[in-house]
């Protein structure tokens, strides 16, 4: 019933994302998954991890991939402070009135809406 979003250096206060990565090779993309988000947020995903969906990317040789893993919330977060500025666990009812901010929300005003 909640997701784990963080905001990276680069975004504006406010503006949290799921957390992304890199495929390393020889490495799927479930363990993909697992490992950047324990090398992110010192959460240990468990080995459901299942795949969402996919959508093109602007940058060469490179694709979105999106899928739902699950975690204990309950475990505190340890965050990589070189990746992330802070993260936090939101509820769905915080993630819909976040989705109504209309606007580019990587401009500071809007983000401050969020």
């Amino acid at each position: 019933s909640k997701i784990l979003l963080a905001r990276s250096p680069r975004h504006p206060e406010k503006m949290f994302t799921t957390l992304a990565g890199f495929v390393e090779a020889g490495e799927t993309f479930e363990d993909a998954v697992k490992r950047e988000v324990y090398e992110e947020s010192g959460m240990r995903v468990d080995d459901d991890v299942k795949y969402l969906k996919s959508q093109p990317w602007p940058f060469p040789q490179s694709s979105m991939i999106a899928f739902r893993a699950r975690c204990d919330s309950s475990v505190p977060l340890n965050l990589d402070e070189e990746e992330l500025v802070e993260a936090r666990w939101f509820t769905r009812e915080e993630v819909r009135r976040a989705c109504k901010v209309e606007g580019p929300v990587m401009r500071p005003e809007v983000a401050g809406e969020l």
